[in-house]
Formats: C-alpha cells, structure tokens, sequence
C-alpha cells in the first residue's frame, strides 16, 4: 500500500482527462441549472401575465428570490435538489472545484463533509443560478415583442 503523502505522478493525459471531466460536470449542471430556470421563468410569466421581452426582465429580482428557494431549481428550499444523498453524490462526482468555487463565491467556509452531498449541491446550484438568470430570462422571454415602445 502507498503512503498517502507520497506524491503522485500526474501525466499530461491525465491531467486532461481530469480537466475533461471537470468541465463535462459543470456543463452538465448548467444545463439542467437553466432548463429548471427556464421552466419556473416560464410558469411565473404565465400566472403573472408578462406579455413582453420588458416585463421579464422588470422582474429579474423576483424571479432570482422565487429560483433562489425553489426545490425544482436550487433545492435551497429544503436543502436538496434531488431528494436523495446517493443521486446528490453523483451530481457532484467531478465536480468538487465547481463546490469550491460555489462556496468561495458565497463566503461558505463549512466542510462539505459535514454539510454533506445535497446541501454541497444546492450550494452549486444556487451559485450557477445566479450566473445563468440573464441567459435564462432572455431565452424564456425569446420571441415576445421588447414593450419598451408605447403604443
């Protein structure tokens, strides 16, 4: 058995391979990250009646509280997304610097193994939240007339 401080040899390919799966780990949680905004964008459009590209954005703040606390978005409302620590888990394989990066940005210094892996990956989606918000009011509200003109 190796000695745990021993240092390993990292090779080029693996150091690839591992930016690889890092990078596949954030895409993926982006992805979902946007699609679950896009989804309760579009549910808030519907019960509140926005009709134009304006309205949307006029209630940026609102939909940022509203996906901030939201379990089909962020999980932040009750501290998990998925409702599962083992799926939790196997959202964050590959993706423990996007955590860090998470966390840092929230000022969170709590250990993620006392936090444990829900909790670690609302964290991440609350973070990615906030920098996918835009993108997803601009194409939730994509085809809808700009209302900035009176009419």
């Amino acid at each position: 058995m190796k000695n745990l401080k021993e240092t390993k040899e990292i090779t080029m390919s693996k150091l690839r391979r591992l930016i690889k799966e890092s990078s596949d780990a954030t895409t993926q949680y982006e992805n979902e990250v946007k699609a679950d905004l896009i989804e309760l964008i579009d549910e808030m459009a519907s019960d509140r009646g926005w009709k134009t590209k304006e309205e949307y954005r006029e209630n940026r703040d609102d939909i940022y509280d509203e996906a901030f606390i939201a379990d089909s978005v962020t999980g932040n409302g009750s501290g998990s997304y998925t409702f599962s620590a083992y799926q939790a888990e196997e959202n964050l394989t590959h993706a423990w610097d996007l955590l860090k990066e998470a966390m840092d940005e929230f000022e969170d210094d709590r250990n993620p193994l006392d936090i444990g892996p829900e909790v670690c990956d609302s964290i991440i989606r609350c973070y990615l939240m906030g920098r996918l918000l835009d993108d997803a009011i601009e194409e939730a509200s994509k085809g809808l007339p700009d209302g900035d003109k009176e009419e």
